[in-house]
């Protein structure tokens, strides 16, 4: 990996870092309101499993989110484009099947 592939993965790992940020802020946005009971009134009212399945996709989204990053990773270790991909963990590098 040259300085040049390496300034732009750095880029790409602080987009994902804003992007996982912004998610999280919208997830509190509308989790907390809705924990504290605000809809209450209107019926809607969350229960104990709710919000536990609610905090496992919160940090499911999250993984997967940051888990795109190895995407980015393989196409400036390899230079194509190609849709496919393959990860070697023994070579510890991806290739691209045709």
């Amino acid at each position: 990996m040259d300085v040049i592939e390496a300034i732009r993965l750095s880029r790409r790992t602080v987009l994902k870092i804003r992007c996982n940020f912004v998610w999280a802020v919208i997830y509190n946005l509308v989790a907390i309101p809705i924990a504290a009971g605000v809809l209450v009134p209107v019926g809607v009212t969350l229960q104990p499993w709710m919000a536990g399945l609610a905090m496992a996709l919160s940090s499911v989204s999250v993984i997967a989110n940051s888990l795109l990053l190895k995407v980015c990773v393989c196409w400036i270790s390899t230079g194509s484009r190609s849709n496919k991909w393959s990860h070697d963990t023994s070579k510890g590098s991806c290739d691209t099947h045709a």
